[in-house]
């Protein structure tokens, strides 16, 4: 029965997490679910490049899914069901887990320049306000206008 009762959260967690934070952002564009768009926020690649669907699907489903979600949802299950017996050799390896995850999160987010999370550091992303960032299709693209604004600029400047 608690066999069951993990499957079926794990599936409803992992369905969730595939649909609000892979689909939806790849048809809102620019990585954006409903929270980010409301609050005028977007994903990018570093480097100001648009996050294409393998960095997408990195950033769910392997950082934000299984590591910063399932682990710590299936860990509180078997405690909450004193299931230990599904994985008995756990014992104190899992609430010793959830800590490290939390105190790496919290490190991460203080302690990098970028205030980066364990799913953004996964797929090499940042979170931006899209009102005062440019975000370019590709890094032809990015290098072009960095060009084109040099020129731009070299033009206005008295020798």
């Amino acid at each position: 029965m608690i066999s069951i009762i993990v499957a079926e959260i794990s599936l409803a967690i992992v369905f969730s997490f595939m649909i609000l934070e892979f689909v939806l952002p790849l048809i809102l564009k620019n990585g954006q679910t409903v929270g980010k768009k409301i609050f005028g926020l977007g994903v990018m690649r570093n480097g100001g490049i648009r996050i294409r669907a393998v960095s997408l699907f990195l950033r769910t489903f392997l950082g934000k899914c299984i590591i910063e979600t399932m682990l710590p949802v299936l860990i509180v299950i078997m405690v909450f069901f004193s299931a230990w017996s599904i994985i008995p050799s756990i014992g104190l390896f899992g609430p010793i887990v959830i800590i490290v995850l939390f105190v790496a999160q919290v490190i991460l987010l203080f302690g990098t320049k970028k205030h980066t999370m364990i799913h953004d550091l996964l797929s090499d992303c940042v979170v931006v306000d899209l009102g005062s960032q440019m975000i370019f299709e590709d890094e032809q693209a990015r290098t072009d206008y960095i060009a084109k604004r040099d020129a731009e600029e070299a033009t206005r400047k008295p020798y």
